[in-house]
């Protein structure tokens, strides 16, 4: 596959954060070649997520601020668990995350979990990460 070797690593990194929760849920990715005559650009390569449809945690954020109110602390200890509970998934697999951020964080639905997303720049560290 030509100039998606960075997006190959994403997928070898979402296929070992099979979580179940907390961490977005890898489906599978399909490779499709260029088409012929076209400029020289890579081969597509398409990664099929689960669908968060709440947003992102820095939009929810957003809506609170917007109605001059705080997220209750109910929701807040929510979402810090969760989050917690993903980086400490990642580090059992050896994983950091180089790219944490509000919208990195979605909500899987109305009243869901949260889910950390886009793991492109995340990277295997330790003995095994030679291939990184």
């Amino acid at each position: 596959m030509a100039d998606n070797s960075e997006m190959l690593i994403e997928v070898r990194t979402l296929a070992k954060l099979q979580h179940g929760h907390y961490i977005a849920r890898y489906v599978d990715a399909v490779e499709f070649p260029r088409p012929l005559n076209t400029k020289p650009i890579a081969d597509f390569l398409i990664i099929r997520l689960e669908l968060c449809k709440g947003g992102t945690l820095e939009q929810e954020l957003e809506s609170y601020r917007r109605k001059g109110e705080r997220m209750p602390i109910t929701i807040v200890r929510k979402f810090l668990a969760q989050i917690a509970e993903a980086f400490r998934f990642m580090a059992e697999k050896k994983i950091v995350n180089r790219d944490f951020k509000l919208e990195n964080v979605c909500l899987s639905g109305p009243e869901g979990d949260y889910r950390v997303v886009d793991l492109g720049f995340a990277r295997e560290y330790g003995e095994s990460s030679s291939q990184n």
